[in-house]
């Protein structure tokens, strides 16, 4: 079945979508521009000068002048924004050389020393060839010119996009190296994709730079602003957006007066087996600090003494007590999840099949919850709707099925949520969040060092909290996830990314809340 037509025709909901800013398909960016230039009465050439200075200036920022610069130009609209920012930088003092294509094809390519040279010595390799609208391979000449780019020693900077490299889809399979440079893929060489350090996007990023593949070549990305009009934004829809704290800091406001644990937030959460009850103190800390007022963990007998004794907070039963769950009243909990450390054995999965069927609100579900639902697909009829699962790619593949490509595996997740009603957040840099309704929102706070055993309970007891003080599904997943990433990078400021540990993010849960507040403060 067609996922378009799927999440297309769903329902939409009440939910507030506006807590991101659009990220559009390459196949609207005709359109922006055309209604841009409408609305704004201006022509082409200036919106093209537009463009050329905001390069200009986010390239004077980061480099000085007195550096040699090559840029080579194509023959469409990013060979004109590229032609266009010639000028500017000579003017301002960069040695530049420009190769046309079409008119250049014959110009000798400069040699460089094989000596390493430092960062500052290194000439910019700017590529304007083409941009999002390519829609087959590089061959030729501008084939040659990519591959030169690749193989010698030079910042490699493309305008908008890298050249060769599409806005959604693209049929690559690459090792995502940590460094750019130890790129060694005889699939790599043969394709000629500008494989840029940084990539300087107009207005937007494009939907694939938020993709683990897009790593090798579209580096660093930084959005340059074009000017697009507010009425070309607002009047072309799109499923895709990037979260914007500044809307989130709406969600919040003062506690009351008379608050008390009970009203502040109730919280159960099925997890821990022997050898895994860090990862259900990791998640009910992290509930505790975000703002829930009683955490109360299921577990096995054997563990319940050192739960306690771990987070002397919480109130902790044994998970086998059969009793509790048939006197168990479902609105005494504001909000139910499962997963972190749970394990997979025999009696966890009938009691996890105990704990489903006694569920009427949505729940957040995690790790072992994730496994035990591969394994017995059946019970999901007992899943409510718009509970949230947080897979990582590898849970998630068991889920649903493999995939070909990152845009492919995007499309799989919306349809996945479409299809069982419920909030998919799939973990990673830049983690999506799939709505029953077909949107996406991409997360843009977070760093490498949270790349960590135990980060992924620390989100689970921050997404459990959340739904437990009466946020919304939607809006703790948007919300959680963002509170998450920023959790760790205010650990990332203290102790350096390689050194971050999940507990450090619980101890920044707080930072991050604040960080909320203030940016709300500061654009009110």
């Amino acid at each position: 079945m067609d996922v378009f037509l799927y999440v297309c025709t769903m329902r939409r909901d009440d939910f507030h979508s506006d807590f991101g800013s659009k990220i559009f398909l390459t196949e609207k960016v005709k359109e922006l521009d055309r209604i841009t230039l409408l609305t704004q009465n201006i022509t082409e050439s200036e919106l093209i000068t537009r463009a050329a200075f905001s390069f200009f200036e986010a390239l004077h920022k980061r480099y000085p002048p007195s550096r040699d610069i090559f840029i080579f130009c194509g023959p469409g609209n990013n060979g004109n924004d590229g032609r266009a920012l010639v000028p500017l930088l000579a003017d301002a003092g960069y040695r530049v050389t420009c190769y046309h294509l079409g008119c250049d094809d014959a110009k000798p390519l400069p040699t460089f020393s094989d000596r390493p040279l430092a960062f500052h010595q290194k000439p910019l390799l700017i590529d304007a060839l083409f941009g999002a609208g390519l829609n087959r391979p590089i061959e030729g000449v501008a084939a040659t010119w990519v591959r030169w780019m690749n193989s010698v020693q030079g910042v490699r900077i493309a305008l908008d996009i890298p050249s060769g490299w599409h806005g959604e889809e693209n049929n690559i399979v690459s090792k995502n190296p940590l460094n750019i440079e130890d790129v060694e893929c005889d699939e790599l060489a043969i394709q000629a994709i500008v494989r840029a350090h940084l990539t300087l996007t107009l207005e937007f990023p494009k939907l694939s730079f938020f993709f683990p593949e897009s790593a090798c070549y579209v580096g660093e990305w930084q959005v340059v602003p074009l000017g697009l009009s507010t009425e070309a934004m607002d009047s072309i829809e799109t499923p895709y957006k990037m979260i914007s704290p500044k809307w989130l800091r709406t969600l919040y406001h003062p506690l009351p007066k008379f608050l008390h644990k009970g009203s502040a937030g109730r919280v159960r959460l099925f997890a821990g087996s022997p050898g895994m009850m860090g990862a259900a103190a990791l998640a009910a800390k992290a509930a505790y600090r975000t703002g829930a007022g009683w955490v109360e963990v299921r577990t096995p007998k054997s563990e319940m003494q050192l739960m306690q004794t771990m987070v002397p907070e919480a109130i902790v039963r044994d998970v086998n007590d059969m009793a509790m769950y048939e006197s168990e009243k479902e609105d005494s909990f504001s909000a139910s999840g499962a997963g972190p450390g749970l394990g997979i054995s025999e009696l966890t999965t009938t009691r996890f099949r105990d704990f489903l069927r006694i569920q009427t609100k949505p729940l957040v579900l995690d790790a072992d919850a994730l496994n035990i639902l591969s394994a017995f697909p059946d019970f999901w009829q007992d899943v409510p709707s718009l509970s949230i699962i947080t897979p990582h790619p590898g849970e998630f593949k068991r889920l649903s099925g493999a995939w070909k490509n990152d845009y492919q595996r995007l499309q799989l997740q919306r349809y996945f949520a479409a299809h069982h009603k419920v909030i998919v957040v799939l973990k990673g840099a830049h983690t999506s969040i799939a709505l029953p309704n077909g949107e996406v929102f991409f997360n843009v706070s977070g760093n490498p060092g949270m790349a960590t055993a135990g980060s992924g309970d620390v989100l689970t007891g921050i997404l459990l909290s959340l739904i437990a003080q009466g946020f919304s599904p939607h809006e703790s997943a948007i919300l959680g996830v963002y509170l998450h990433g920023m959790a760790g990078d205010m650990a990332a400021k203290s102790f350096g990314q390689r050194s971050v540990m999940a507990t450090d993010m619980v101890n920044n849960i707080h930072k991050a809340i604040l960080s909320i507040l203030e940016i709300g403060e500061q654009l009110s």
